[in-house]
């Protein structure tokens, strides 16, 4: 099988007006969503999540379009992905 890619989309940016000020020195939020054979990132759901953080993953992530994952055969597939995040606090 092979793994799907990023074809459009962008990185997540936390611009520092969004950052909550107690944020701590480093939060790691994971999202895990379907990536579907034709492109499109659905079902997303936070595993690890913070508060006031979280929307702005899941709106990115919902953006996003990736070339599906393929079967040993070729055929594209949906997949569960997870995604982590690294977010440096002030």
């Amino acid at each position: 099988m092979t793994r799907p890619r990023l074809i459009s989309g962008s990185e997540i940016i936390f611009f520092p007006d969004w950052v909550i000020p107690t944020l701590p020195a480093e939060v790691y939020l994971v999202a895990r969503c379907v990536l579907r054979k034709e492109g499109s990132v659905t079902d997303c759901k936070m595993v690890c999540s913070h508060p006031g953080l979280d929307e702005t993953v899941l709106e990115n992530l919902r953006q996003r379009r990736y070339m599906p994952a393929t079967t040993s055969e070729g055929d594209p597939v949906d997949v569960t992905y997870t995604f982590q995040f690294q977010v440096m606090g002030p």
